[in-house]
């Protein structure tokens, strides 16, 4: 199970690699603001702040 779950994060390390690589540094805000949207909508799936979160939108 621990495999499995590391093996998953390794898509972290190659986007880290692709920035340093690549030049590509702009990228990384607009990664991290999908990461963070992402994670919003998860946590206001399984919370009672979900309808309130859903009014903004």
């Amino acid at each position: 199970m621990l495999k499995g779950f590391l093996e998953k994060l390794a898509i972290f390390g190659e986007l880290w690699s692709f920035f340093k690589v690549r030049k590509k540094w702009w990228l990384f805000p607009v990664v991290l603001l999908l990461v963070l949207f992402g994670m919003l909508i998860v946590f206001a799936e399984w919370s009672a702040l979900g309808p309130f979160i859903y009014t903004i939108f």
